[in-house]
């Protein structure tokens, strides 16, 4: 999987600064949800790590990757406005809040999507399989081993390394929070103002494209 196949957007016309790369990322996300102290740049940098996962027949330039776990102890945190800022910044965005096991390694094997997990607190408990899927792709060599081929009667293996968001209300498995930079969320307070995600996604709409174009300049993808 080349470049082209990978992005399907252009990287920056210009050399871009990894300083101020972080400050544009972290602007966009101050500017539309109030975050933890150092949250900002924690998700900031995640996702510039996304665009250096490489498939897994090439030379890994790095050889973990964090899932990102947003949690709250409530409703109404801002879970889902970083979940639709990160959505615009990473590469092969998958919002998912409902997805099966075989789904899942199915679609980590053919697309190495980044994989947006929301509602996890709904579903993703009680299914042992699939956090078990989403913890063996932790590292560039993970994988499961399923039925497939011909009328599913061959052993086949399905890589499962690639990026991981996941979004919940409480605490995840122990095994799947050993693997998680964790941000939590908390209620807005009256006297902290942000703008509506919204309003302002359609303002920015071509500075979050410029910045993902941006990102790709900076990260050394093959």
């Amino acid at each position: 999987m080349y470049q082209s196949e990978r992005f399907d957007f252009d990287p920056w016309d210009h050399p871009v600064s990894g300083d101020e790369l972080l400050s544009e990322i972290c602007f966009h996300l101050n500017s539309v949800v109030v975050l933890p102290d150092y949250g900002d740049i924690t998700i900031a940098g995640w996702i510039i790590h996304t665009y250096l996962i490489e498939p897994t027949n090439s030379a890994q330039i790095i050889n973990t990757s964090p899932v990102l776990s947003v949690n709250s102890p409530d409703r109404q945190c801002g879970k889902s406005t970083v979940k639709q800022m990160v959505s615009r910044l990473v590469p092969r965005p998958c919002p998912t809040d409902n997805i099966g096991t075989a789904s899942l390694y199915r679609l980590m094997e053919r697309d190495q999507p980044t994989l947006l997990i929301d509602e996890a607190d709904t579903f993703l408990m009680s299914k042992v399989e699939m956090v078990g899927v989403i913890n063996s792709g932790y590292r560039p060599d993970g994988y499961v081993i399923r039925q497939g081929g011909l009328n599913y009667t061959e052993p086949m293996k399905f890589s499962t390394w690639g990026a991981k968001a996941i979004f919940s209300i409480g605490t995840l498995p122990p095994t799947l929070y050993s693997r998680c930079i964790n941000i939590p969320m908390k209620r807005k307070r009256p006297e902290e103002s942000v703008s509506r995600l919204g309003i302002y996604l359609r303002q920015h709409s071509g500075q979050l494209e410029d910045l993902r174009r941006k990102i790709l300049r900076f990260c050394p993808v093959s």
